[in-house]
């Protein structure tokens, strides 16, 4: 090999050595400076869509998992209206095709569920994505028992209609669900 050609890779090794540790340092400051108000945002977004399921006149007292609890599991709360225990407030992450989906589910003191709000997901835009919409969401509404997934519309109770083209979505929405009625029943 010539000096040359050592002394041109050399000098474009340096370069990109260079750049690349420039851009790494710009995106360690970056999350530096962002990390705390992206978590603060999400916290926020999973305060509103407690109250948005629970109710503007519910308020929530901590409760503390178990190991024998789901996994999927990430919070508990009891909801109290008026100084009384009304239910149950959970935040679980199910797997979805695209990976976990954060979502806040209410169930009520008699064991139906309040309502269901995504927080989070990463699902196919077009298709799954489509979980977020407070329609499909609804159908949870009220249900309670053992809920099954299904192409269509039974009317059955405990059907969920799959998102067209999404079933391991509404699969794994509807498993989040399950996962909060199983626990409010247990409770």
């Amino acid at each position: 090999m010539s000096e040359n050609l050592k002394n041109d890779l050399l000098r474009l090794g340096g370069a990109l050595l260079a750049i690349t540790v420039a851009v790494a340092l710009c995106l360690g400051c970056v999350d530096t400076l962002t990390r705390d108000r992206i978590a603060r945002i999400k916290e926020e977004n999973i305060q509103n869509a407690m109250r948005e399921v629970c109710g503007a006149d519910a308020s929530f007292e901590s409760m503390s998992l178990s190991p024998s609890d789901d996994p999927s599991i990430t919070s508990a709360n009891r909801i109290l209206r008026q100084g009384k225990e009304d239910g149950f407030c959970l935040q679980v992450e199910p797997m979805g095709f695209g990976g976990a989906i954060t979502m806040i589910v209410g169930v009520d003191g008699e064991g139906a569920v309040l309502g269901v709000q995504i927080v989070e997901l990463s699902e196919t835009p077009g298709l799954g994505a489509k979980a977020d919409d407070a329609k499909w969401l609804s159908q949870y509404q009220g249900a309670s028992g053992s809920l099954n997934v299904v192409k269509a519309a039974t009317g059955n109770a405990g059907d969920i209609a799959a998102l067209s083209g999404a079933t391991i979505t509404s699969k794994g929405v509807t498993a989040g669900v399950q996962t909060a009625l199983d626990f409010a029943a247990r409770q």
